[in-house]
């Protein structure tokens, strides 16, 4: 018990705020952020021009919508900050587990988004393009955790399995699936800097 009692202590030098890198499985795509970890949450903002970019790959046919026509210079991000609930699920000599309350097992596509509303139990965010707003709603599977006590690094890693966006004006909206496990985005702090 005392040991078990000592890896949770360890564990608890995890709280704080870090800085690290977010990063996406199948391209090269590397971006900076902020990861807040409080006793049974995470706060951040996810990589938004990641995500926009990953729904840019599939610009070709596409309806005609301001956001697949515009430039980079033409779009303004909402950094939405989301805060994800987190369990421990194990703890071993080194490593803490967690399980993401982002994160869906059952999940396969978005059932019809209402564009006045953002869902609650997932992560969304806003970008305005040439004016026009639009909400981006990443949809993921096997969101978890780990912390590193060693080390004191934290690692967050989620399988993308849908990205739905809606444009708020008309409520015109478009879903994208993924194969689970094939699309996964990754965040791994780099030094505590709170």
């Amino acid at each position: 018990m005392d040991e078990l009692d000592a890896r949770v202590k360890l564990l608890e030098q995890g709280m704080g705020t870090f800085e690290g890198k977010w990063s996406l499985n199948y391209k090269e795509y590397v971006c900076e952020g902020k990861l807040s970890v409080k006793k049974d949450s995470f706060l951040y903002v996810l990589p938004e021009k990641m995500f926009v970019d990953i729904i840019l790959d599939f610009k070709e046919n596409q309806p005609d919508e301001p956001f697949f026509s515009s430039t980079k210079e033409n779009r303004v991000y909402s950094e939405t900050l989301l805060g994800d609930g987190y369990r421990l699920e194990g703890i071993s000599e080194e490593t803490a587990y967690m399980k993401s309350t982002f994160g869906s097992y059952y999940y396969i596509m978005p059932e019809l988004p209402n564009a006045e509303y953002p869902p609650l139990d997932s992560p969304y965010f806003y970008v305005t393009v040439e004016g026009v707003p639009y909400r981006i709603d990443p949809n993921f599977r096997n969101g978890n955790a780990m912390y590193d006590t060693k080390l004191m690094k934290w690692t967050l890693q989620y399988s993308l399995i849908a990205i739905t966006l809606i444009n708020l004006e008309t409520g015109e909206y478009q879903s994208w699936g993924f194969e689970p496990n094939v699309c996964s985005i990754k965040f791994i702090t780099t030094k505590k800097i709170e």
